[in-house]
């Protein structure tokens, strides 16, 4: 390792130790010099050449350190290794007295945030986004049946497919309009976001009772309603990720599983105020029953505070600018866009499928119940499974199974398998829903990025 040298006038036998380092022995003493060699090189003073009775050099192990020390300071100069060269930059002396480091697994998502993982607060986080996605998610995700309604009773001179625009600029604004809303959760916060969006809500309902032409259902139910949903939206999912880390999947498995009662919910009771008090009413009676729900979903889904950290902002847009140009990031988008472009089809067009194979009105309208019955079950099973097998390894199979039952529709035409269908397809697609926002966060270094991540996400996934 180091050159030594010999003192030439005495007459010692140099000995070379090949086992550990080379120590300098001396032969004409049967006591054995051994030099000190510290594991984290803690002692490293110099000794007087002229001093043949203790010549020691300290040698680390390892090599860590080869600069000079100053004889003055022999008594006590010691130097941080960090450990077993787990750290080999230069510390700062501002912190010394703290030499751990926080490494953060970027791969996949797990995050020394503090995330609590659990708690009254956070566990009413999930309680009160279940309560949002009944109202919400589950509202316009039964526009199945108002659409079987269109089609037979108030519009019936309008084609199957113009009625269907209605339900699709809902689904279209609801992910287009995260470009926006989902930095202004980063900005705003959770509450300057859902009480404007429960007030724009509640209004659209209230207006669609009044239609009677199809564009006043367009203006009032497409678009106005879409917005609204979408400003309740964001919050909810975004809010949620800053609570949880090892636990994430099943607490959005939850929290979207109120999509999938909203989903049984709604088409059963629509239908059936449809036949009692007539349109108008029932759509008013659904806006007064959603306000009750979206009061207490406000008052309970807020965000970590604490979840932002003071840092660099500049080096904060920069970090996020890497992420969403990462590969990762561009293929998790991609995928979910193309597995949107056919997922939503059967919730709009069920019941009408069912008709047109000679299944009662009745029948048909409840396959939308049947399938988000499947759907509850998928979301909460798919969240589980994604935090112990891997949310990408789930989204994955759930993808696939999905396509293979939708599939399988061409030879379905009687109303066990129509039935059938709707469960399954439930019980798949469901799982595949909730996993998204898990996916992206598993991706997310910074949890107080998650909204304009999740937003540009599912702006692009309009697409489908």
């Amino acid at each position: 390792m180091h050159m030594h040298m010999r003192d030439l006038a005495s007459p010692e036998t140099l000995q070379e130790d090949s086992a550990r380092n080379m120590h300098l022995r001396d032969a004409a003493s049967s006591e054995t010099l051994q030099g000190d060699f510290g594991s984290s090189a803690r002692s490293t003073h110099m000794r007087d050449p002229a001093s043949s009775e203790t010549l020691q050099e300290d040698f680390d192990s390892s090599a860590r350190s080869t600069h000079k020390r100053d004889p003055a300071s022999s008594k006590n100069l010691k130097e941080d290794f960090g450990g077993s060269a787990q750290s080999t930059h230069t510390r700062d002396p501002e912190s010394a007295n703290n030499p751990q480091e926080d490494f953060s697994n970027a791969g996949d998502g797990e995050k020394a945030n503090g995330a609590p993982d659990g708690g009254a607060k956070a566990w009413g986080v999930v309680a009160g986004g279940l309560i949002n996605y009944i109202a919400t998610f589950g509202l316009l995700n039964s526009f199945g049946t108002f659409q079987t309604y269109y089609e037979n009773e108030l519009l019936p001179h309008e084609s199957a497919s113009t009625i269907s625009w209605i339900g699709s600029i809902q689904l279209f604004l609801l992910f287009a309009t995260g470009i926006v809303l989902g930095p202004a959760f980063d900005k705003f916060g959770a509450i300057r976001m859902t009480i404007p969006g429960t007030f724009l809500y509640i209004l659209s309902l209230e207006l669609t009772s009044l239609g009677k032409e199809y564009y006043q259902i367009f203006l009032a139910q497409g678009i106005l309603f879409g917005i609204a949903d979408a400003m309740l939206f964001y919050p909810t999912i975004s809010a949620i990720n800053m609570w949880f880390d090892r636990k994430r999947g099943l607490a959005l498995g939850i929290v979207v599983a109120g999509s999938s009662i909203g989903d049984i919910i709604w088409p059963i009771l629509i239908h059936y105020l449809f036949g009692k008090i007539g349109f108008g009413w029932t759509v008013r009676a659904v806006g007064f029953i959603c306000l009750g729900l979206l009061i207490v979903s406000v008052f309970l889904v807020v965000e970590r505070h604490d979840e932002k950290k003071p840092g660099n902002v500049t080096t904060d847009k920069k970090n996020l600018k890497q992420e969403l140009k990462s590969p990762a990031y561009i293929s998790l988008t991609s995928g979910f866009t193309l597995a949107y472009l056919g997922l939503f089809v059967p919730f709009y067009y069920l019941p009408s499928y069912g008709l047109a194979h000679d299944l009662d009105p009745t029948t048909a309208n409840n396959l939308l119940a049947f399938l988000n019955a499947g759907s509850f079950v998928g979301r909460i099973i798919s969240g589980y499974l994604a935090d112990t097998v891997g949310a990408f390894n789930v989204a994955i199979i759930t993808s696939l199974l999905s396509s293979v039952t939708v599939f399988s529709l061409i030879a379905i035409t009687t109303e066990p398998s129509i039935i059938a269908f709707s469960v399954l397809y439930g019980l798949f697609s469901g799982g595949l829903i909730s996993l998204q926002s898990v996916c992206l966060a598993r991706l997310t270094s910074d949890m107080g990025t998650y909204g304009t991540k999740i937003g540009i996400l599912m702006a692009v996934n309009s697409i489908g």
